[in-house]
């Protein structure tokens, strides 16, 4: 990783530990033994059995002599958050432990709720008046997840299917990668696969110049050489390594770019069409690459070089190979995903829906309807 991306890490994103199965555990310990944290509340997925690595979780803090209270969450919705900030509470908990990618959603809004219902919000520390900190929060992940899951941010459904968008406090402290979680977490590999993918591509075509942009074209070559690995073996410590540092390094291309056209209409058509989070990119994608491609050949020719895809020379050629290259490895990583006909009605629905994402905190910056038009035409 070049120094900015560096630097960037150590001022806003939380420590990382990429381990080994076992390894990242015990490292996870040794931070709470560390910080001083004696009862975590344990958060993950629920599902028909505790996952081996969880169990290895649990008897470690036991051994330890640890508390821990566990709690298990069965979506992404603002009562399950409740749930988990009457648990904290009621364990006189310290910490929050998100064990897996399907418990970070609900683990953040958690914390937010802690850190609003705390009955003194401010300290004194050092002589000084300081807002008390939110619970620290510690991600144990298997598969390697999307760019925005590194950032402070969350969004989290009420029962009458509004959305909160929570903004503060809410990025992990320490993440800790997990290899041996990916067999239990395999489903949603791909769908965050995409997310990843478009997060370092729309990067890219956003950006104008400097670090994060340099930083994503680094990450989109990591991404090219390490994604068929990743998915032959998850629990290839090699490939989930680079594929971490890809995801770490999209983060930072959210951060400075925001959401892009591809992606904000990825999540329209999740949102009034029911389609799985990310699988809509595996025909949005290529259809914003080739909106690219009328406008600056040269971010393709740059994303080609940056993929090491070989065999042409000129610019034009350059952008073509690698829409062709992006559309073959998106089919590869989800397959069989139909390409729907969006009539004229459809197509505005999507498009408002899309132009509404640019009241969220890494929304879009400069989307317009004309272009949202042009992706969706494209398809």
């Amino acid at each position: 990783m070049n120094g900015a991306l560096i630097r960037f890490q150590r001022s806003l994103f939380p420590r990382f530990f990429p381990g080994n199965p076992g390894i990242g555990i015990s490292g996870l310990i040794g931070e709470l033994s560390e910080r001083g944290f004696l009862c975590p509340l344990v958060v993950y997925r629920d599902g028909p059995s505790l996952y081996p690595s969880l169990e290895y979780l649990l008897g470690t803090l036991r051994e330890s002599g640890r508390r821990y209270k566990a709690a298990a969450v069965a979506g992404e919705d603002l009562d399950g958050a409740i749930g988990l900030k009457l648990a904290y509470f009621a364990g006189n908990c310290d910490s929050v432990i998100a064990f897996g990618n399907g418990a970070l959603t609900s683990a953040k809004a958690a914390c937010a709720l802690v850190s609003d219902a705390e009955a003194v919000p401010y300290a004194v520390l050092d002589g000084r008046i300081r807002r008390k900190r939110r619970p620290y929060l510690a991600f144990v992940y298997g598969a390697v997840p999307p760019g925005e899951s590194y950032l402070g941010l969350g969004k989290i459904a009420s029962r009458r299917g509004d959305l909160f968008q929570y903004s503060r406090f809410l990025r992990p402290d320490y993440c800790c990668l997990e290899p041996g979680l990916c067999r239990h977490e395999a489903e949603s590999v791909p769908l965050y696969l995409l997310l990843l993918f478009s997060d370092l591509v729309e990067s890219v075509a956003l950006l104008r110049f400097g670090k994060p942009k340099a930083a994503c074209l680094d990450g989109v070559g990591l991404f090219f050489r390490n994604a068929r690995p990743y998915m032959l073996d998850y629990a290839s410590f090699e490939a989930a390594s680079n594929m971490q540092k890809a995801s770490l390094i999209a983060s930072y291309g959210l951060y400075a770019a925001g959401i892009g056209p591809a992606g904000c209409l990825s999540m329209a058509v999740s949102k009034l069409f029911g389609a799985p989070a990310g699988e809509p990119l595996v025909y949005l994608l290529p259809a914003y690459l080739r909106h690219v491609y009328a406008r600056d050949r040269k971010v393709l020719a740059d994303l080609f070089d940056a993929a090491q895809l070989s065999g042409e020379k000129d610019a034009g050629r350059k952008a073509d190979g690698f829409i062709r290259a992006s559309s073959e490895l998106l089919s590869s990583i989800c397959p069989g995903v139909r390409r729907p006909e969006f009539g004229d009605r459809e197509k505005a629905s999507l498009i408002d829906a899309a132009l509404r994402l640019r009241r969220g905190p890494i929304g879009p910056r400069g989307l317009k309807r004309s272009d949202l038009a042009d992706i969706l035409n494209a398809v």
